[in-house]
């Protein structure tokens, strides 16, 4: 169960250091759906993932000099420390993506606006076309007594 549990943890810490990593390096991401993360919140979150390996060898090594013995199981630090990492992210990710969102604007009543004027809209500009160079002739058909070629299953022209 613990070779387990140590598997899970490296393949979760390997994640949270490949996303930190994408996060720092994205900028401003968007996605397909429309939805962005914004640099700040985006680097905020990196932050927090890639911060676990650090603050987890710190309080490792801090834990060795008080207790050499390990009377405590390093899955009691490590998985508490890694949930609050991977929440603290998502809480910024989240809060980054709701900010970003567009705010909805409400057209004014219809009034008449001073500026307004009822004129006509003024004529599109048309621009000069510029000599363009011949266009190569087409190309000549075959007499139609040039001899017929014989079809090969293998020419492909």
């Amino acid at each position: 169960m613990q070779v387990a549990a140590g598997v899970l943890m490296f393949v979760l810490v390997f994640a949270m250091l490949f996303a930190g990593i994408g996060l720092f390096i994205g900028g401003e991401i968007t996605f397909r759906s429309g939805k962005k993360i914004p640099k700040d919140a985006g680097r905020k979150a990196a932050a927090a993932l890639v911060s676990f390996i650090p603050l987890f060898v710190v309080t490792r090594t801090i834990l060795r000099w008080f207790d050499p013995e390990q009377s405590i199981p390093i899955e009691s630090i490590s998985w508490p420390m890694a949930g609050a990492c991977l929440i603290l992210a998502g809480t910024w990710l989240l809060r980054g993506m709701a900010a970003s969102k567009p705010r909805p604007s409400y057209p004014a009543a219809s009034s008449v606006s001073p500026f307004e004027t009822n004129e006509p809209p003024a004529p599109a500009i048309i621009l000069p076309e510029f000599d363009e160079p011949p266009k190569p002739a087409a190309p000549t058909p075959r007499s139609a007594d040039s001899k017929p070629r014989r079809k090969s299953p293998f020419d492909f022209s």
